[in-house]
């Protein structure tokens, strides 16, 4: 009788121990779903090519989708910490926010200071939790209005960049530089094929196209005078390409409302004993101007280039390197395609060179590197950016 009584004792405290865990369950839960840990890797949403030239008929060609970051985020009650790490930047960002109500997104938002960048911030958008999560950061910095005028982002999502390369394309110097359908093969035309060419005040209307490339979201061209031996015009000129971003970002095409361009960068390195004088712009802050161009069906074209600012890197004049960068606010980035009212954006220079002091390569060309960068800002369920870039060096003949 005694072992039965102390059976039943044992027997409820066993179903009261269990009992009060399957209580204490929940409890457990809710604090897990508070401290939420995402993905420790992740990518910077964009596209960047890069060209070589070996020689005056081939080059290689390398495009990069993303760039790697890591990090420790973490989201605690309502607040956002951790760190972004860009390792081939060799920068890091400390973010430190909250979360608050934005009626524009479905997803949990955050908003916050970069506490090591000074009047940098950023926002994240919280679109799955967990190991196989994604969290969407964008960090920018502003101006005194208050609008954008840097601005980036990543998705944390353990997503790694993806690299591709293409050895000894075969195109010679001076053709445009094409893609096929199949984004594999390469083809060039030449600039006598299209319809406009540049001029300035000179009766001169027949000018070279010294390089042109359509690339993963941006096409540019390089313009001016070969054979010349003591100075060239020098008009660099960049289209928007919208249709090439989507693959770049973590939106669909569906859920986008407006794709704006918030910022275009054009640079030109010369050689050693060379300068450029920029024409237009010529000074920082410039907002509206005009350059012209010459149609074989239109005669001169006024184009105009409108901007909310322009930063140039020098004064203007002469300056080895020459660097301009145009920033918008809600510009529509399809007002700048190929075939548009726009007609792309422009930059007019004078290269300058001393002949028979400035180098030359063993081919006998001046090699004057350059680059162009656009960033795109997508509005959709979030709000997200993508860099695209490409970098090639034009090889100049003065003979």
């Amino acid at each position: 009788m005694r072992t039965n009584y102390w059976r039943f004792i044992t027997i409820g405290m066993i179903l009261l121990l269990g009992t009060s865990l399957f209580f204490i369950h929940p409890v457990s839960a809710q604090t897990n779903v508070t401290n939420i840990y995402l993905p420790t890797k992740g990518t910077i949403n964009g596209v960047f090519t890069t060209y070589h030239r070996k020689n005056p008929t081939s080059v290689t060609k390398k495009v990069i989708h993303g760039i790697n970051v890591h990090g420790n985020v973490r989201i605690r009650s309502n607040a956002f910490q951790g760190s972004i790490v860009i390792p081939s930047q060799d920068k890091s960002y400390k973010l430190n926010g909250t979360k608050v109500n934005n009626e524009n997104t479905p997803y949990p938002y955050y908003k916050g200071s970069v506490l090591n960048h000074n009047g940098w911030k950023f926002e994240a958008y919280l679109l799955h939790r967990g190991y196989h999560g994604n969290v969407v950061i964008n960090l920018f910095k502003t101006n005194g209005k208050g609008e954008r005028i840097e601005a980036f982002t990543v998705h944390m999502d353990n997503s790694r960049s993806k690299i591709w390369t293409q050895q000894n394309i075969h195109t010679p110097l001076n053709k445009k530089l094409t893609r096929d359908s199949n984004d594999e093969k390469i083809s060039y035309t030449t600039l006598k094929n299209k319809n406009y060419f540049m001029t300035t005040s000179s009766s001169r209307t027949d000018y070279d196209l010294l390089l042109g490339l359509y690339d993963d979201g941006i096409d540019i061209e390089v313009e001016g005078w070969e054979n010349r031996d003591v100075e060239s015009p020098w008009k660099m000129r960049t289209w928007t390409d919208v249709s090439d971003m989507w693959d770049e970002i973590g939106q669909s095409k569906s859920v986008v409302t407006r794709v704006n361009i918030l910022k275009s960068i054009q640079d030109a390195n010369g050689a050693d004993y060379s300068y450029f004088d920029l024409s237009l712009p010529n000074q920082d802050g410039q907002e509206s101007f005009t350059i012209y161009w010459y149609s074989d069906s239109l005669g001169l074209l006024a184009i105009p280039v409108n901007t909310s600012w322009t930063d140039l890197l020098h004064d203007g004049s002469n300056t080895e390197h020459m660097q301009v960068t145009y920033k918008w606010n809600y510009q529509n980035a399809y007002d700048y395609e190929y075939g548009n009212n726009n007609e792309g954006i422009l930059t007019d220079s004078e290269y300058n060179w001393r002949n028979g002091y400035t180098p030359h390569n063993s081919y006998g060309y001046i090699e004057i590197p350059v680059d162009f960068d656009l960033t795109y800002e997508f509005v959709g369920n979030y709000r997200e950016y993508a860099y695209a870039g490409t970098s090639d060096t034009v090889w100049y003949n003065d003979q």
